[in-house]
């Protein structure tokens, strides 16, 4: 009996170290597992928290002008001028045409919460250049213990700039109308400071605008800051199409003034309406025109019968803003004239000849319109000249 009972309790102590056996087996398992995962677990967090791991992938949006990307993984303060739209025109400025062949990331540079990556590269084009990244810890932990990453854009901000132009006229730094940026003016009121918190570093576009007639368009790189941008009335030079319809008025205006002055005729209040009606703009045109009228008939009886104006060149020869421009007129003419009776034979006759001459007309802007408010026109010369005969 006792050894059956013997056999009984030795199976049995089998049977239960067996068990133990496989109860150790699957804790080990379990423990392997665990520390398998939390390997697994500390590798993903250690990657997802790595500085370097953001700022690799934050150029590679870079190197594929992904901007919306990009502006996603920053942290800034938006205002004006400091936005997503203002963060991708910079960029897409600064394209990297050719992609990026090859790169590399230096060891960066730790200071407190923020670390400075530099990033050398060459583009497809074989063009090498430098890309600096700041990447700065934030409060926000991965799973709750590992670091998370914002770029800081501090580096290409520039603060407290400032824009002058002639209080005159109104415009746009860049699409932000000046309306609405804060300003102030000099005490004799001529100059309008316009200031700027905070901007990207790069070029910025000012576009004035003057009675919603002439638009002059300006370019700055604010590369740091405290910049100032200063547009002076000398800078506001003569717009192309202002020049070009003066231009143009000016040879009218030679053609028609010989025209009328020869055909003994017109009288000048019949083109009183080329000039500014300005009394003494008025008085001088008048003037102007007797006088020429009065040099094609001399007092012997000569007279200029015909003249044929050609090669005409207009230049501005000076133009003060914003509404006063000198206009230069020089010509070349062919004529047919007549001698005067002399006081032995009593006999004209006929003869021709060609020369050069100028002419000068004053414009003035008045109600949004160019005119013309002073003119000095000598007639030609068409003295008869024996020796050349």
């Amino acid at each position: 009996m006792d050894e059956v009972n013997n056999e009984i309790e030795s199976k049995k102590n089998r049977r239960d170290k067996i068990i133990s056996m496989f109860i150790d087996f699957g804790k080990s398992v379990a423990l392997f597992g665990l520390c398998a995962m939390i390997g697994i677990w500390l590798a993903i967090g250690t990657r997802a928290g790595s500085s370097l791991r953001f700022a690799q992938r934050y150029f590679k949006y870079y190197a594929s002008s992904n901007y919306e990307a990009m502006y996603d993984m920053v942290k800034c303060k938006e205002d004006d001028f400091i936005n997503e739209d203002y963060f991708s025109y910079k960029y897409e400025s600064e394209k990297l045409y050719g992609g990026v062949k090859k790169y590399e990331f230096d060891d960066g540079v730790r200071k407190g919460n923020k670390v400075t990556y530099t990033v050398s590269y060459t583009t497809g084009n074989n063009k090498k250049g430098n890309f600096e990244i700041v990447v700065e810890k934030q409060k926000d932990k991965v799973y709750g213990i590992f670091n998370t990453w914002k770029v800081n854009l501090d580096d290409i901000i520039v603060k407290d700039c400032s824009i002058a132009v002639p209080s005159a006229v109104t415009g746009y730094v860049d699409h932000i109308s000046m309306s609405g940026i804060k300003s102030s003016k000099t005490e004799d009121g001529s100059v309008t400071y316009y200031f700027i918190d905070r901007m990207f570093k790069g070029d910025h576009t000012v576009t004035l605008n003057e009675n919603n007639i002439t638009t002059y368009t300006f370019s700055e790189d604010f590369d740091s800051s405290g910049t100032q941008m200063v547009i002076g009335t000398d800078k506001l030079k003569l717009p192309e199409e202002d020049k070009n319809e003066m231009c143009d008025y000016a040879k009218f205006m030679l053609s028609s003034m010989y025209g009328y002055a020869m055909d003994g005729v017109t009288q000048y209040a019949d083109i009183a309406y080329m000039f500014d009606s300005n009394a003494d703009t008025q008085a001088k045109a008048q003037t102007a025109f007797d006088n020429l009228r009065a040099s094609t008939v001399k007092e012997d009886g000569g007279l200029l019968k015909s003249i044929n104006i050609s090669n005409v060149s207009v230049a501005i020869s000076s133009y003060t803003y914003p509404s006063d421009a000198l206009i230069d007129v020089a010509y070349t003419y062919s004529y047919v004239a007549q001698t005067g009776r002399t006081s032995i034979s009593g006999i004209t006759k006929e003869y021709d000849g060609m020369g050069t001459a100028m002419a000068m007309l004053r414009f003035k802007r008045v109600d949004g319109v160019w005119k013309v408010t002073d003119i000095s026109m000598p007639c030609a010369d068409y003295t008869y000249n024996e020796l050349k005969k």
